[in-house]
């Protein structure tokens, strides 16, 4: 189940106070202790609630269509997402949404979202159409990215195909391989991409990030061409922000990720998992 933590900043009576017990008597002293920490020549990033929360809101989140059910106005697509309704919707926010079967319904489309069995709001679902936005009634499989604004969510890229079979994911590699333990990214898996007059598709790259934090980066099959397709990987990592910037291309059949890292913080980045989704 996908999850969105609302972060909150901790509130207590003494924030600077500390209980010392001296160890041979039965008194408690306490203080209110100020900080002097010298010269400040770089005050660094500060790791607060708003912060984490931009984080999470410049996500993709990767959702899934659990159950459909008409109403007399609309059609809705059911998704489960817990810790929404704290959260709650936003503007700018981006999905992307598995569709396992062609669905064509009577009355237009909107997304409903569930937290724990309880009901966050319904948002209409628009398409762009000639210039004009409209409701949407008909989604062939596929994969679709949509970007909420104005209280609709609204199609931006759909990889939806017109073939009879479903949907089907396949592991093209696993293992465990170093992306960046450095200031440098440069990682090449040889040989595992399909040809490159395949049909189109989407890679889903596991990155494992030193403290354990496990993130999925989805790559359509049209970007690895050219000049390759740019990701963002960001991480909270003592206290500090650590991120990589690189570009994911193919070089023949092989996956090859460059760009760099950083961080102020020692580090490290593996390859976990390539799975491939047609």
């Amino acid at each position: 189940m996908n999850k969105l933590i609302l972060a909150k900043n901790r509130k207590v009576e003494f924030p600077r106070r500390i209980k010392l017990t001296e160890p041979d008597t039965l008194n408690n002293y306490t203080y209110d202790l100020e900080f002097d920490p010298g010269l400040i020549t770089e005050p660094g990033t500060n790791i607060d609630a708003d912060l984490i929360n931009l984080l999470q809101k410049n996500t993709i989140l990767d959702l899934k269509c659990e159950k459909t059910e008409t109403t007399e106005v609309n059609t809705n697509l059911e998704i489960e997402i817990e810790g929404i309704n704290e959260f709650s919707v936003f503007q700018g926010m981006k999905i992307i949404l598995l569709m396992k079967t062609d669905s064509s319904f009577e009355k237009p489309l909107q997304l409903k979202f569930m937290d724990n069995s309880e009901e966050n709001g319904e948002y209409p679902v628009k398409i762009y159409n000639n210039g004009t936005l409209e409701t949407l009634n008909n989604m062939p499989k596929g994969i679709y990215q949509f970007i909420f604004i104005d209280d609709s969510f609204i199609v931006i890229s759909s990889g939806a195909g017109k073939q009879e079979e479903e949907n089907t994911r396949e592991i093209l590699w696993q293992g465990k391989k170093t992306l960046a333990n450095g200031d440098f990214i440069n990682c090449t898996l040889e040989d595992i991409l399909p040809p490159v007059h395949s049909k189109n598709y989407t890679l889903i790259i596991n990155i494992t990030h030193t403290n354990g934090l496990n993130t999925d980066i989805m790559v359509p099959s049209a970007g690895l061409l050219f000049g390759g397709f740019n990701i963002t990987i960001p991480n909270i990592m003592q206290g500090q922000i650590a991120y990589i910037l690189a570009t994911v291309k193919r070089t023949n059949n092989s996956l090859v990720l460059s760009g760099s890292k950083y961080t102020v913080q020692p580090t490290s980045y593996y390859i976990n998992q390539v799975t491939l989704i047609k």
